[in-house]
């Protein structure tokens, strides 16, 4: 598989935004001291993330590959680290020359339950929403849905997925440089391989649902201050071959997210 080059609406209705903590703008940080060893910059990533606990993010996902609805998705998000996330998300494809087809839509993903909208679907009167099983499970001999596919790769949005599930104890975890990131940033990567490294219960059951990865290949970019700033991961399944690249924005950002009223809810 080729690796990807390491290197990418308002929210509103259900989300309800409270101030938290004052805004942090990133910049590179720090940037003349020597980083420190893999696993400990990654432990010490996580840290960083639960202490600002809510980011403000933008991110691109696209298959590549495979049985695929086609087209690239992209969108913006903040995430409530561990807690959830609102996203709103855009899926792009091009029909023709002269023909772009847009699907818009929105994604909460809050205390175990995930709730969508897409213009694609007709939500019954007085309903906002739909309710999405977690573990709902594109199919072989069907087009994967850009629905589905904003539902899987919203687990990326959150650093802490990939930070506390094993990532900084993956095998081959290595440092490497970070070319056109500002000066402090330091870039760490690996061939995240799940039949011989240990992954936490939450990464075993998404590698499964996105069609039975074996491996992902991860970089995540840390700032001078040790914060993760940028996060690229791809990997090739039985369903499809995607990448995904999300940026952090922003820490500290002030937002809580909250699930739809029941009343505004539709089973899928």
């Amino acid at each position: 598989m080729t690796r990807m080059h390491r290197g990418g609406a308002v929210l509103a209705a259900a989300v309800t935004l409270v101030v938290l903590t004052a805004c942090q703008s990133l910049g590179g940080g720090g940037g003349s001291e020597a980083a420190p060893p893999e696993p400990a910059a990654m432990r010490g990533a996580a840290e960083a993330v639960k202490q600002a606990r809510t980011l403000g993010v933008t991110f691109k996902t696209k298959q590549i590959d495979g049985t695929v609805f086609g087209g690239t998705i992209t969108g913006q998000a903040q995430v409530v680290a561990g807690g959830g996330m609102a996203v709103a998300w855009s899926h792009r494809t091009n029909s023709g020359p002269d023909e772009t087809k847009t699907i818009d839509g929105r994604l909460i993903a809050v205390d175990g339950a995930a709730y969508l909208t897409s213009s694609r679907w007709k939500l019954p009167p007085g309903k906002k929403w739909f309710s999405i099983p977690p573990g709902w499970r594109a199919k072989l001999d069907q087009p994967i849905a850009p629905e589905w596919f904003v539902l899987v790769m919203s687990r990326l949005l959150d650093p802490l997925f990939l930070l506390g599930q094993g990532l900084p104890e993956a095998t081959g975890l290595t440092t490497t440089p970070a070319p056109g990131e500002p000066e402090g940033t330091t870039g760490y990567t690996v061939d995240w391989n799940f039949s011989q490294d240990t992954a936490g219960p939450e990464m075993t059951a998404w590698a499964k649902q996105v069609g039975e990865a074996l491996v992902l290949d991860v970089s995540v970019y840390l700032d001078g201050s040790g914060r993760p700033v940028r996060l690229e991961a791809e990997s090739s399944t039985q369903l499809m071959l995607f990448d995904a690249e999300v940026s952090v924005e922003s820490y500290g950002t002030p937002a809580e997210v909250a699930p739809p009223d029941p009343a505004q809810v539709k089973k899928l």
